[in-house]
């Protein structure tokens, strides 16, 4: 069994529909990705559900070399899940795990299984979440934008680059060429022209702080993340994950040094004391200060 191929219905539907926005000045990857995406593919589709009862059945008929493989497949290939899958099919898989083991008594701390979910867990938050951003204003990092003219690298240098403003002199048509390109409503850019001297100057300014965008984004994840450990049991989940327990719920390593402070954890299974909303309103605060 490839981890990595393990897909769900609502993962692969996802995950079109996240990605044909990228495709959609490039007909033919549009086509194509359509025609043979992952959501055409379903031969790979699992649910949650079905894969604790693989698990299950091994306990159950003491298939042990069996479970012993599904387990160290599953631990030694977590980071090569696919980013989707982890709200779709691995996170509810952790919780299926905490059904199937209390259904057949045997122990959260087994050392086999906890290794499964810390492994699961550490994946989603070490690429899923990720670390947190600084924040500083940063207008880098655009584009590219898919064009083989030459006038178009100019644009991807202007895209990639920290500059907010470029200002582009040259004859009409180069100008709406230009217009086409960075007025594509993905890249966000403001454009008019001046009209004084010959040629005339088109002028670009990004409005996307991409500092600012990426801490918006990070905030939205973490609370995602939040939000997710916050469905378990927490007395079940804390002896799942053992000593990593605080750690991984409490995701203090993923956090700005300034901000750890913010993160605490009810003792006794409550659950994370501080609620998504007002530690991301907290955090927004002091970004505007």
């Amino acid at each position: 069994m490839d981890i990595s191929a393990l897909r769900t219905q609502n993962g692969a539907a996802a995950s079109f529909a996240a990605e044909k926005p990228h495709f959609s000045y490039d007909w033919r990857r549009s086509e194509a990705y359509a025609r043979n995406g992952p959501h055409k593919k379903p031969q790979m589709f699992i649910l949650p559900e079905i894969l604790a009862a693989c698990l299950a059945r091994c306990i159950k008929y003491g298939w042990d070399d069996l479970a012993m493989l599904l387990s160290l497949k599953i631990v030694s290939k977590a980071d090569t899940i696919p980013l989707v899958e982890f709200h779709y099919l691995w996170i509810p898989f952790v919780r299926e795990l905490i059904s199937t083991l209390d259904k057949t008594s045997i122990p959260l701390s087994t050392p086999r299984y906890q290794e499964i979910a810390c492994a699961i867990f550490e994946s989603y938050l070490n690429r899923q979440v990720g670390k947190e951003p600084s924040g500083a204003v940063d207008y880098s990092g655009q584009g590219p934008v898919a064009c083989s003219c030459r006038e178009c690298p100019a644009i991807n240098r202007f895209l990639q680059s920290g500059e907010r403003t470029w200002r582009y002199s040259a004859v009409k048509k180069l100008r709406q060429h230009a217009e086409g390109i960075l007025g594509r409503p993905g890249l966000n850019c403001s454009l008019h022209t001046d009209s004084h001297g010959s040629p005339h100057t088109l002028v670009v300014i990004k409005n996307v702080d991409s500092g600012a965008k990426a801490k918006k984004e990070w905030n939205d994840r973490f609370a995602e993340a939040w939000d997710e450990f916050t469905k378990f049991d927490q007395e079940k989940l804390k002896t799942l994950l053992g000593a990593e327990w605080e750690r991984i719920t409490g995701m203090r390593h993923l956090r700005l040094s300034t901000a750890q402070g913010l993160v605490q954890h009810v003792q006794g299974g409550g659950g994370p004391g501080v609620s998504p909303a007002n530690l991301v309103a907290g955090m927004k605060r002091r970004a505007e200060d």
